[in-house]
């Protein structure tokens, strides 16, 4: 699966037919990019990881553990979501996104295809239709895509600037929860590492004052970081 840029031109004749017919392929990814605006949400069912891009480090959903084929979200079951009222915000917008300001969709989902009769049109006079806006964006997050997009890369930086970043395979180590990685995969996975946080507060107690908020994300973080277990005993 990989994000496509929505083109009015190249898209116009498109359509999203909807989630009846599908057999919750969505459910498939391992990683979906997060931000500040959904990460108390992420975080009481998902560990967040940080994922290399493009010379560019973001937070993710970490849905599954390894690499495994045919492995799905340990919630989903019959296909459907057993945490569907309470499922993160990544969740509920998919397929669309709006990371780096772009509108986005994942060409893996199989209901995203030229227009047929009962889909939903993804442009209505040039702009992307207003009921996907609502259903799938939220009106909320497209109301502040850029101030959330813009204080999640602050964050991030935050976090990088002040060493609070670490490598998932050398934080894990000496333990098994790396060793089902593809490599690619794994050099990318970076993680908060909560002893290194803690050493950095005491050099520096003045390092959240600026932005007390942070501390609070990175608790939430951390916290969810005891997902992973789980996430690896479910493999």
């Amino acid at each position: 699966m990989a994000r496509k840029i929505i083109d009015p031109k190249k898209h116009a004749n498109f359509g999203f037919n909807g989630c009846a017919a599908c057999d919750a392929k969505c459910c498939s990814s391992n990683i979906v990019f997060a931000s500040l605006y959904d990460i108390n949400q992420a975080t009481a069912h998902f560990p967040i990881l940080f994922y290399v891009r493009e010379k560019q480090i973001s937070p993710v959903y970490f849905f599954y553990y390894g690499e495994i084929v045919g492995q799905k979200c340990p919630y989903l079951l019959n296909s459907l979501c057993t945490i569907y009222e309470e499922r993160p915000y990544a969740c509920r917008s998919y397929p669309f996104s709006f990371e780096s300001m772009h509108a986005y969709y994942d060409d893996g989902c199989p209901q995203i295809a030229p227009l047929e009769a009962g889909g939903m049109n993804l442009f209505h006079k040039g702009k992307i239709n207003a009921n996907i806006m609502k259903n799938f964006v939220s009106d909320a997050f497209h109301e502040q895509k850029e101030k959330n997009n813009n204080e999640t890369e602050v964050f991030v930086k935050f976090c990088l600037d002040s060493n609070f970043l670490v490598s998932y395979k050398d934080f894990y180590a000496s333990s098994a929860m790396h060793q089902n990685f593809k490599p690619s995969l794994l050099d990318q996975l970076f993680i908060l590492h909560p002893q290194r946080i803690g050493v950095m507060r005491m050099k520096n107690k003045d390092i959240f004052s600026d932005n007390p908020e942070y501390l609070e994300y990175i608790v939430s973080i951390i916290k969810s970081q005891s997902h992973i277990q789980k996430l690896y005993d479910l493999q």
